[in-house]
């Protein structure tokens, strides 16, 4: 499996060393840098502790901050397609923006439906907005390029796998896919270290790695050894379709969600 990430600059660290990853930054990240600046490698590291088979290709879109001009980010996206530097199975696209009218950006739009085809899947984080007091921001406000159809959107779930207060609720923010584990994660971070974090964007990194290692395999469980463990020698393995694992594991999802909140 070949998964695109575009999020932040990914750095080196010692626990990718032996993983088929690409596109990682020479040093291990700036040392008096934004925190945002870690985004990108945490969301990795999430990655290959759920699919360590997988190649990843690192393609940075956003700043040191985490922010980015939507034009620039959709530009930089079509340019990659266009020299065929996102071929892959799963792009992931760990960030979002909230327009005031609650539409979505045309710029965004239109990259996204470009990058969409049968046999890739595109994952991104629904946001952290579900438990905002902000009046300009309401919590089902649909966020992009999650919201977009071609899109599957990741909401984040707590250990009780209960739906974190900062994730959009379904029911008023029916755009939401699927929610997967996403609070109080820890991973890899800058300068070889590690550290925990919360978000949809986390959140986004696990279910990335579980679409990937379930399509791979072929058991649909999306379940794998982990980021430090070997894959199994001689094990044989059967892909299957990249569009229809992440259709089952969002049905799966939605299908309990619905038993729980009925």
């Amino acid at each position: 499996m070949r998964i695109c990430v575009l999020d932040t600059a990914v750095y080196r660290h010692a626990a990718f060393d032996g993983y088929d990853i690409h596109g990682l930054e020479e040093n291990t990240g700036p040392v008096d840098g934004p925190g945002m600046a870690g985004h990108g490698t945490f969301g990795v590291g999430l990655i290959l502790k759920q699919a360590p088979a997988a190649t990843v290709i690192c393609h940075p879109v956003l700043d040191q901050d985490g922010s980015g001009d939507l034009w620039g980010v959709a530009q930089k996206m079509m340019e990659l397609e266009r020299t065929g530097e996102l071929r892959a199975d799963i792009l992931h696209l760990p960030w979002g923006c909230l327009t005031r009218d609650g539409k979505a950006p045309y710029v965004l739009a239109a990259a996204v439906t470009k990058l969409h085809r049968p046999d890739r899947v595109i994952v991104a984080a629904a946001g952290n907005h579900g438990d905002s007091v902000d009046p300009a921001v309401p919590q089902s406000a649909p966020s992009y390029p999650a919201a977009l159809p071609e899109a599957r959107a990741v909401g984040a779930s707590g250990p009780r796998q209960e739906l974190t207060d900062y994730t959009p609720k379904p029911r008023s923010a029916p755009w939401i896919d699927v929610a997967e584990l996403g609070d109080r994660v820890r991973s890899t971070y800058l300068g070889n270290g590690f550290a925990q974090w919360s978000g949809t964007s986390f959140a986004a990194a696990r279910f990335t790695g579980m679409l990937a290692a379930g399509a791979a395999n072929g058991t649909g469980t999306g379940e794998s050894s982990g980021l430090g463990s070997e894959p199994e020698s001689g094990a044989v393995t059967t892909k299957r379709d990249i569009a229809e694992e992440a259709k089952q594991l969002v049905d799966r999802w939605r299908h309990q969600y619905d038993e729980d909140y009925r």
